[in-house]
């Protein structure tokens, strides 16, 4: 009889755990739908797409923290034995535990979102997806697509180094070096470098000089800047002539092949400059 009645109550206490479980996947998807609806044509797709997981995993961990409850509630009988499993559990799960410490980092700090340029640790890509677990990024070789996608694990956030491009301000200072026979004509190269050199970035180098100055009293070169160094090449000394520049971050390829193009289309006409 006794036994009888236990096999009852146990039947009881899973009808009432399914049930909550149903109620809970009911409520889970009735709210997802109602967020997807309430983001749906935001102007910032990116931002709208993060917020909503942000909403999606908080209601998935409530859900699961009443689920627990109910559980440790109704089967207090084994509760030693999930006990032991449940510690087990946490050591095989330490690294999915830190992805998702990585990602409330993330989400509450912000070191980067959707969309921006990134190097964590030692990949480099453009961001198109931040999930709990991981963040997915288009790679980047040299500042150019590769094509192939990198999904990088959250918990680099806490433990690599981060390094994000494009927030607060896409531009960045890039640099690029000719280098000349220590016989040339120093002057004349320095000239041609600077004027190819402006005639890619001084535009947006004097805007950004402005702005910034006007806007929080920042001081920058309003030009580009020209540098020489004497190093030592195959045993014999020679001139390295360096510009250093502001420029969009997705666009510094493309800059550095326009001061190419031109510097070494000008240099070539010169008498009295040889390239090294």
């Amino acid at each position: 009889m006794i036994e009888q009645q236990f096999v009852v109550e146990q039947l009881t206490n899973v009808a009432i755990f399914i049930a909550i479980t149903l109620a809970a996947v009911i409520f889970l998807k009735a709210a997802t739908f109602i967020i997807r609806k309430r983001f749906e044509g935001a102007s910032d797709k990116a931002r709208a797409k993060q917020t909503t997981a942000i909403y999606q995993y908080t209601l998935v961990i409530i859900t699961i923290f009443v689920l627990v409850v109910v559980f440790t509630n109704i089967f207090k009988s084994t509760l030693a034995s999930v006990g032991i499993l449940a510690a087990g559990l946490a050591i095989a799960l330490q690294r999915p535990i830190l992805n998702i410490f990585g990602w409330f980092t993330i989400v509450l700090k912000q070191p980067y979102a959707i969309g921006d340029r990134v190097t964590i640790g030692g990949s480099k890509g453009d961001v198109f997806e931040i999930t709990m677990m991981h963040t997915n990024m288009s790679e980047l070789d040299d500042d150019t697509p590769s094509g192939r996608m990198i999904s990088v694990p959250n918990e680099f956030v806490l433990t690599q180094p981060v390094t994000n491009y494009t927030k607060g301000s896409p531009y960045v200072w890039d640099k690029l070096s000719l280098l000349i026979t220590s016989d040339s004509d120093l002057t004349k190269a320095k000239r041609i470098i600077k004027r190819a050199s402006s005639q890619a970035t001084g535009g947006l180098m004097k805007e950004l000089a402005s702005k910034w100055t006007r806007i929080d009293g920042r001081k920058i070169e309003s030009e580009p800047e020209i540098t020489v160094e004497v190093p030592v090449v195959n045993g014999a000394s020679a001139a390295q002539i360096t510009a250093r520049y502001l420029c969009n971050v997705r666009e510094k390829k493309a800059v550095r092949t326009q001061i190419y193009d031109v510097a070494l289309r000008e240099l070539k006409k010169i008498k009295g400059v040889r390239l090294k």
